[in-house]
């Protein structure tokens, strides 16, 4: 199926906050190291990852270490060389099509503070049912993460719902929706700066990208290692059709004492932070 409004919309504010908490907040870390092997399967491909998700690949963020491409036994090789298809820098993962595992693989990369998500589950699954593990320190011995494991801090980025209402003639319509973003964080300081951040964001306008519009390729990875969030979203700017505006901000803090819970680590921090949205469209067209 071909994506829709909501679909694009939620990729497109997720791109806008992720770009906002690297850039406001300078939010990363500067690493590098190794990639393993793990035994996730793709038809054709070998997959190596590394110990961390998320990896900055906006090369706008200042002072971040873009993983652009890999080292291999100590040479540098960027997709197309060596067998690098790609990189999902939202895995920490590299794509090869021939088999590395006796092969060193390196890079110099920046760990996100907070990664983000999409989700659909109900807010109480992510709170009371979900065992977060913290990114960096998660339980391994020498091995790299693998596609089904989340590690926080984090932010889910939920679909509350919605309403179209008349806005002029013609048959233009103001869509109205509300975005929660769920912040799940380790201390009390990052939940705060997260939550300003994402608090002086009220009226402010997000680009409405198209599938065509962004880098990414059915594995969600870039074949040249990165993107630059700035460009996309100022030509895409130009067109008014395309600009999704932030009318509210509404943050709410959740007490980390929470009784009867069976997985919740007592060490999360966490909070609601609803968007209000309002984009003018000709939903019939």
């Amino acid at each position: 199926m071909k994506a829709q409004f909501e679909n694009k919309i939620m990729s497109s504010i997720l791109l806008y906050l992720d770009h906002k908490v690297l850039e406001k907040g300078e939010a990363f870390t500067n690493h590098s190291g190794l990639f393993y092997k793990i035994n996730d399967t793709y038809a054709d491909y070998e997959l190596y990852s590394l110990p961390f998700k998320q990896i900055v690949n906006d090369t706008s963020i200042s002072g971040a270490t873009i993983l652009s491409g890999l080292y291999v036994n100590g040479s540098f090789v960027t997709g197309g060389q060596s067998g690098l298809h790609s990189i999902n820098h939202y895995q920490g993962q590299a794509f090869f099509t021939e088999n590395r595992d006796s092969d060193t693989l390196s890079g110099n990369y920046a760990v996100k503070d907070f990664n983000f998500y999409l989700t659909s589950q109900p807010e109480e699954t992510l709170l009371f049912d979900t065992k977060f593990n913290l990114n960096p320190k998660f339980n391994q011995t020498l091995t790299g993460l693998a596609q089904h494991e989340q590690t926080y801090p984090a932010v889910y980025l939920k679909n509350v719902g919605g309403t179209n209402a008349p806005f002029a003639f013609g048959g233009q319509d103001n869509s109205l929706m509300t975005i929660r973003a769920i912040v799940v964080s380790d201390s009390s300081f990052k939940l705060d700066a997260v939550n300003s951040i994402f608090r002086d964001l009220s009226r402010t306008n997000f680009a409405l990208f198209e599938s065509s519009n962004l880098p990414f390729n059915a594995l969600g990875s870039t074949t040249n290692g990165s993107f630059n969030y700035n460009t996309l979203s100022n030509s895409i700017l130009t067109d008014y059709n395309r600009i999704v505006h932030i009318s509210d901000v509404i943050v709410n803090k959740v007490s980390n004492k929470v009784e009867n819970s069976k997985n919740l680590n007592k060490n999360v921090y966490l909070s609601y932070v609803d968007f209000d949205l309002e984009i003018p469209r000709f939903p019939r067209q």
